[in-house]
């Protein structure tokens, strides 16, 4: 008998930060990213190992992790729904924000930063398993 497992590859973060969750389900900020894998946790989580002297003058193994913010959520993002910010000299036209390079080009002012690490500790609480239900 074969084993399947039910998963979607496309899944679905409202995140918390901005007030987000008190808006109305249509106007909430929608994360939608890709069903992490090994290939891309190994590709954003990368880690080296290297020799340092230790105190007595042995050579001691020492480990090194790489955690490139913009690297795990563009990994990941396909796409970010009901984000958008206004140029006060030009408060006629949204700037859509839909994407990780969107995101990291946005001014600060927009609330942009805190999506962006909202998004990212998300994330790596997916890769690193610490998300049992996507529920949130």
């Amino acid at each position: 008998m074969k084993v399947a497992i039910s998963t979607a590859k496309e899944r679905i973060y409202i995140p918390s930060c901005l007030k987000n969750k008190k808006q109305p389900e249509p106007e909430q900020i929608k994360i939608i990213y890709s069903a992490p894998t090994q290939t891309i946790k190994d590709k954003v989580l990368s880690t080296k190992m290297n020799y340092v002297k230790g105190d007595k003058g042995d050579m001691e193994p020492s480990m090194s992790v790489n955690f490139d913010k913009k690297e795990i959520i563009s990994a990941l993002l396909i796409r970010v729904e009901n984000f958008s910010y206004y140029d006060k000299k030009d408060s006629t036209k949204d700037s859509e924000i839909s994407s990780a390079s969107d995101l990291f080009e946005a001014p600060l002012e927009s609330g942009s930063g805190e999506l962006v690490d909202d998004i990212y500790k998300f994330f790596m609480d997916i890769l690193n398993g610490k998300v049992i239900s996507e529920k949130n």
